[in-house]
């Protein structure tokens, strides 16, 4: 019965995974832009997950626009500039500590209710996803539902019993899958592992989520790029160590159906991301 309520749960997850990162809005590195590249390059706070959970006050074209008309020159002064347009998100609480030696069950069971959330709206202009229901997060910094760790989490409240917490956070899952995208109903083995979305997810939780900018320079060899080739059309691409002749850019190598390609289409289109992978801890 366990293994195949893991079954399932992996398989719920692992099409939402995608499906909710082509549901939401646009990421803030592509809403803002350079203004993004630039907090996040210049170190404007330590935890560089500070900015992406960021709420803007104000459309945030209004807000790029006004970062290019006074680009600020200093750090601190960028600074204030995100102080002043944007709604920091709250410190993550403190770690919970039983006030009695507890069994290590009982004190997982008591955590349920601390780490349950429920967001079936979103501020505007935020990045949080609105969900239907309730749902469990990870704690600490990690404020919102994470695809794969709820594959975990979903797993632990089955064995606390939890069973109407876990409905809730499928039922969430199930909330978003655009079947009319993938033109599937269910996981399939095969390509799932190729699907461009399920690669941005991949490369932002196992490797690292790198600042979009319209800088050729900020560019290297060996990074990965995705982008939107039109109507939601994904694409990815990885960069080389050559040069273009034309533009002096590193090219990118490709395959958009007619075998792969080394090009200089770095901003051909519209780039939805931009990764390093190092690969496996050795």
């Amino acid at each position: 019965m366990k293994t195949r309520i893991g079954l399932t749960l992996a398989a719920v997850v692992f099409v939402a995974g995608a499906a909710l990162a082509l549901e939401r809005s646009a990421p803030p590195q592509v809403q803002f832009g350079d203004l993004y590249a630039d907090v996040e390059l210049q170190r404007i706070f330590p935890d560089s997950k500070e900015f992406a959970d960021a709420t803007a006050k104000s459309p945030p074209d209004d807000i790029l626009a006004l970062y290019r008309a006074e680009r600020p020159l200093t750090p601190e002064a960028l600074k204030r500039f995100v102080v002043a347009h944007f709604t920091l998100p709250a410190e993550p609480a403190a770690s919970v500590v039983a006030s009695e030696p507890a069994p290590i069950r009982q004190h997982i069971d008591e955590l349920w209710p601390i780490l349950t959330r429920d967001t079936p709206t979103a501020p505007p202009y935020s990045s949080l996803l609105p969900l239907p229901r309730a749902y469990v997060v990870p704690g600490g910094r990690f404020r919102e539902l994470y695809y794969w760790d709820s594959y975990f989490t979903m797993l632990g409240l089955a064995e606390s019993g939890r069973q109407d917490l876990l409905e809730d956070m499928a039922q969430n899952f199930d909330a978003y899958p655009d079947k009319r995208l993938w033109m599937l109903a269910h996981p399939d083995s095969n390509i799932d592992h190729r699907r461009v979305p399920n690669l941005m997810v991949f490369f932002s939780r196992k490797g690292e989520a790198l600042p979009i900018t319209s800088r050729g320079d900020d560019y290297a060899p060996g990074e990965i790029v995705t982008w939107d080739l039109g109507g939601g059309v994904p694409h990815v691409g990885i960069v080389v160590n050559q040069r273009s002749a034309q533009t002096g850019r590193y090219m990118v190598v490709h395959n958009i159906g007619q075998g792969p390609k080394m090009e200089d289409v770095l901003f051909n289109w519209k780039i939805t991301g931009h990764y390093r992978y190092y690969g496996p801890p050795s």
